[in-house]
């Protein structure tokens, strides 16, 4: 289960932690980090989706995710950012 922080339509924090396909549900909104890495001749890396996952499969996506809970932007692009593209 992935939990999110919960906000409201005006980004501010909650308080709700939730599991992040019932944020829609409840009306919360979530945060979330796009990375868009470009190589020196503007070509930009992409990742296909997994099979297996939810929304999306074998979908051709740019990199990036959602802010898991009690973690900031900041933390999570460079989280997702290396896990992502160089692992």
């Amino acid at each position: 289960m992935e939990l999110i922080d919960g906000y409201n339509e005006n980004n501010e924090p909650t308080g709700d932690i939730v599991e992040r396909f019932e944020a829609f549900d409840k009306g919360l909104w979530k945060r979330g980090v796009s990375c868009w890495i470009l190589n020196e001749n503007g070509e930009i890396l992409m990742q296909k989706r997994a099979p297996n996952k939810k929304r999306n499969p074998n979908k051709w996506a740019k990199t990036g995710g959602q802010v898991d809970k009690r973690r900031n932007t900041r933390s999570s692009y460079k989280e997702r950012s290396k896990r992502r593209a160089w692992n």
